[in-house]
């Protein structure tokens, strides 16, 4: 009988931890909210490609954060500068993700945008 009340302990104390594992993931969630495009982030995609809409950066974020995260998590774009995303990462990862130039263009415009950003306040 110990044997089996020392296994409930166990399983009880499994249960709790997966609990609270869940919850600080689910909670660490929030940080990809602060990359969903924002009304500011309009101004400054205007000021690079003159004309830019809403609905495209929105367009660049949905694209960025399905076929990007497919292979890795989601990156924050203030964590690499402008040139590792044009030269580098962007050229190289839109290849891998079959992004057409339209949808390329619309991602590469999105992280650009968000790289410039001001950091959501903190509350």
């Amino acid at each position: 009988m110990k044997k089996f009340s020392y296994f409930i302990h166990r399983f009880k104390a499994h249960i709790v931890l997966s609990i609270i594992c869940f919850i600080v993931v689910c909670c660490s969630g929030t940080k990809s909210a602060s990359l969903t495009p924002a009304q500011p982030d309009l101004a400054i995609a205007q000021a690079h490609w003159p004309g830019t809409t809403m609905d495209q950066l929105n367009q660049g974020y949905t694209l960025f954060s399905t076929k990007c995260t497919q292979c890795h998590g989601m990156k924050n774009p203030k964590d690499y500068s402008a040139d590792d995303w044009t030269d580098n990462y962007m050229p190289d990862m839109g290849k891998r993700a079959h992004l057409g130039q339209g949808d390329y263009d619309l991602v590469l415009h999105y992280i650009l945008t968000k790289r410039e950003a001001p950091a959501p306040a903190a509350k």
